[in-house]
């Protein structure tokens, strides 16, 4: 018998719509004393800051070295996209390529290549993100995600400078990609052309003994 009573009262205590828009007027006053002086401060921030502008450019990975990055996870020393990325960034963003494209570039109005404080304004500009996309596993049927292609993206107040220092970037990590390449297929090539070598001289070895077996045993 007391248990409706108590719901008839827990309901009436509970505030309804009218109670929430008479709070929300008692208050409208503070409410437009912090929120017009935020809106003002954004603004002239909007207004005073200089823009910037973003130039980008994609570089695609080969959907073969997608999946051969998916099988390489299954390795715990094995490279995989995302690392060799990482290895280009550090060679391409190093100080001595950097100076170079302060030395063939004027992105600064006062460009100093001595000044150590211009190479980390120039790194904060510069901007190299992993693209992924899902795909499934072919081991364990389960979907993953590998690299696909990564973004060299630079911010300039100058939409000019921009342009020009993405698309020197982009141009820097082809050519490393292209030089590392090369030296891999460098690299494979002398390997292979010693195992060549050294199967050439165990054939050989191999041949004489059969002729100096074939001597010895010669009539028998």
């Amino acid at each position: 018998m007391h248990t409706p009573v108590a719901s008839s009262q827990a309901a009436d205590t509970q505030p309804g719509f009218s109670e929430y828009f008479g709070i929300l007027r008692k208050r409208a006053r503070l409410l437009i004393t912090i929120a017009v002086p935020v809106a003002a401060l954004g603004a002239l921030l909007a207004i005073g800051l200089p823009d910037i502008y973003r130039s980008s450019g994609l570089i695609e990975i080969e959907e073969a070295q997608n999946l051969q990055n998916v099988l390489a996870r299954e390795q715990e020393d094995a490279p995989y996209a995302d690392q060799y990325v990482q290895s280009l960034s550090t060679t391409v963003l190093s100080d001595k390529n950097l100076k170079r494209l302060l030395s063939e570039h004027q992105l600064y109005d006062d460009q100093d290549p001595s000044n150590p404080a211009l190479f980390k304004q120039l790194r904060r500009d510069i901007d190299v993100k992993i693209v992924t996309v899902p795909i499934l596993d072919p081991n364990t049927g389960r979907e993953r995600e590998v690299v696909s292609a990564f973004t060299v993206a630079y911010d300039n107040r100058d939409p000019h400078r921009a342009q020009a220092g993405a698309k020197w970037l982009v141009d820097s990590f082809l050519e490393e990609n292209r030089r590392d390449r090369q030296g891999q297929a460098a690299s494979a090539a002398k390997f292979f052309a010693a195992e060549a070598e050294r199967m050439r001289k165990h054939v050989a070895e191999l041949e004489n003994r059969l002729a100096a077996f074939k001597e010895k045993n010669a009539g028998r």
